[in-house]
């Protein structure tokens, strides 16, 4: 299982750019992650082409972690949870691309 505080720790001592993970055969876009406060944030890549549209940084909220990483799990071995992962946040793609950069 993974833990948020560990997502935290990493991305405080190390902010950094992070790319996607789609399934299909398109090229992942680029995102920054970082932490603050206590809380994981994601905002418009700084380094890296192509980056994903977003307008304001977002926080990853800490109630979302240990779902989305068994929705990520279950992801990785092929299942098909992009409904419920929608269901949950809006903010999947970000969870899956940090969770595969910590080579969860």
């Amino acid at each position: 299982m993974v833990n948020y505080d560990d997502l935290v720790n990493s991305l405080s001592s190390n902010p950094r750019d992070i790319v996607t993970v789609p399934m299909n055969n398109r090229k992942g876009k680029w995102f920054y992650a970082f932490a603050e406060n206590g809380t994981v944030f994601v905002t418009v890549s700084k380094e890296h082409e192509p980056k994903c549209s977003i307008k304001m940084p977002r926080p990853l909220k800490k109630e979302e972690c240990g779902e989305l990483y068994e929705l990520y799990l279950r992801r990785k071995k092929g299942e098909h949870i992009s409904g419920e992962a929608t269901a949950a946040t809006r903010n999947q793609v970000y969870w899956y691309g940090i969770f595969s950069d910590m080579g969860l």
